[in-house]
């Protein structure tokens, strides 16, 4: 890991440790009373990019193990998130291969952070907060397991 990644990944820890969240190599995780939620730091393979994964589970569905991005109940990327005429900006942000000064990348990425990763947390901080979620918001837009889909679905 180079210094400019270990610089990202400090950030993001700084803000979601600042909200409750422990941290597990890349991956930020918050244990709240009806739900889990994870973000998580990734790397891709093919270069210097990242993506940042949100996941949530579900503990009225049973206990969660290990908290990976790929065993969560619900998850989605965070420029789903947001609108889309911001979503080319966050890949650019979170490309350190992209020709920004670092000090402009971590301004306007902890900016972004704060104004849409953040409030999209504390909103999704409940099973009820999910259902709308799921039916009208940005988690339809994610991947939601069987389970989770049909709980979330099914008449109160």
């Amino acid at each position: 890991m180079t210094q400019a990644d270990a610089v990202l990944r400090d950030l993001i820890a700084r803000i979601l440790e600042g909200h409750g969240f422990g941290r597990s190599g890349g991956t930020f995780v918050r244990r709240l009373e009806e739900v889990v939620q994870s973000v998580e730091l990734q790397k891709s393979q093919w270069g210097r990019q990242y993506y940042l994964n949100i996941g949530f589970w579900i503990l009225a569905l049973g206990p969660i193990a290990r908290v990976r991005d790929r065993d969560m109940q619900i998850r989605l990327r965070f420029d789903l998130v947001l609108p889309a005429e911001e979503r080319a900006r966050i890949a650019s942000l979170l490309d350190l291969d992209s020709l920004l000064e670092q000090h402009e990348r971590l301004s306007e990425l902890e900016s972004l952070l704060h104004r849409a990763l953040v409030p999209f947390l504390e909103a999704e901080r409940s099973v009820s907060a999910l259902r709308r979620g799921v039916e009208e918001g940005p988690l339809k837009s994610g991947f939601i397991k069987a389970n989770a889909k049909e709980f979330l679905t099914r008449p109160q």
